[in-house]
């Protein structure tokens, strides 16, 4: 192992704060050209595709009217229904494991403070709950720009475990390919590191 400098790590964790505000923006606003291009790009597609092997059905489909009605709606069910997988830490917090939701909400806006965030989201028109999933990966990816040192420690703190918990159930309760295919990869690197 070599000792990276700061910029190094800096450069290197660039791709990863991306990463995370394209997760943040799945979850607060329905698919839109942009956010299709990006999942058209072949390495995005051939992830999620491993994730859903039903992913290339919908991005290959012709975005008409019925596609977008069938894609809002499925955003909608995904992420605003109680049936659905909120991503909201309250709903997936397992006691003993995670920290309580007062001691979560509170790091949230003081990182968002200390950081000077606001608590919104590109693409989300209104103010976000501190316990959304989009706000924690948009310090997170601040963290990874600013003080990449910082994030790790941040994400295990206040996004592990919980968000795993909501990946594995976004899996699980969407009927939508590419919800399904965010649930798995978030499940997944959302995980708690094995002490």
């Amino acid at each position: 192992m070599f000792a990276a400098s700061a910029s190094s790590n800096r450069a290197a964790a660039l791709p990863l704060a991306s990463l995370y505000r394209f997760i943040a923006r799945i979850t607060v606003t329905e698919l839109d050209p942009p956010a299709l291009g990006v999942l058209r790009q072949p390495a995005i597609r051939d992830i999620l595709t491993r994730c859903d092997p039903q992913v290339p059905q919908v991005l290959d489909a012709p975005t008409t009217t019925a596609w977008r009605r069938d894609a809002d709606e499925a955003f909608t069910a995904a992420f605003l229904l109680p049936t659905g997988a909120p991503p909201r830490a309250a709903a997936w917090r397992a006691d003993g494991s995670d920290p309580s939701l007062d001691h979560l909400t509170s790091g949230v806006a003081h990182q968002m403070r200390r950081l000077g965030l606001e608590r919104r989201i590109d693409g989300h028109a209104g103010r976000l709950p501190l316990d959304h999933l989009a706000l924690m990966l948009e310090v997170a990816a601040v963290q990874l720009e600013r003080e990449p040192a910082e994030a790790s420690a941040w994400l295990g703190t206040y996004v592990h475990g919980w968000a795993a918990r909501w990946g594995r159930a976004l899996a699980e309760r969407s009927t939508y390919p590419i919800y399904r295919a965010f649930g798995v990869l978030c499940a997944s690197l959302f995980e708690r590191p094995a002490a």
